[in-house]
């Protein structure tokens, strides 16, 4: 059994330097054309305008996008206007995000 865990670790280890190696540089790279509009869409609208769009999805609402437009606000309120800190927070986005699909039973 121990095997196995080295071997499944190795094996996401390989997987997440595959990923690193082919999108590390975009994490120096500046802010989309778009970005700025939707950080400025996510001011638009309070905190707890964008809970309760994200947790009462069936309403009809004008923001665009409210689980984003919360990670705009948020990470804006904590490292301002610098495109690093948000692409980082992307690359750990997706990261969890193959980790939780890593879990999936029956595939």
């Amino acid at each position: 059994m121990r095997r196995r865990s080295f071997g499944v670790a190795a094996g996401a280890a390989c997987i997440c330097a595959y990923f690193l190696y082919f999108t590390i540089e975009g994490i120096g790279a500046g802010f989309a054309q778009d970005e700025p509009m939707n950080l400025y869409r996510a001011w638009t609208h309070s905190s707890w305008e964008h809970l309760r769009d994200i947790v009462c999805f069936w309403r009809n609402s004008d923001m665009f996008r409210p689980a984003g437009s919360a990670f705009y606000r948020a990470a804006y309120r904590l490292f301002g206007f610098d495109s690093v800190p948000y692409r980082i927070a992307c690359h750990l986005l997706l990261l969890c995000n193959w980790r939780w699909r890593a879990q999936w039973p029956g595939d």
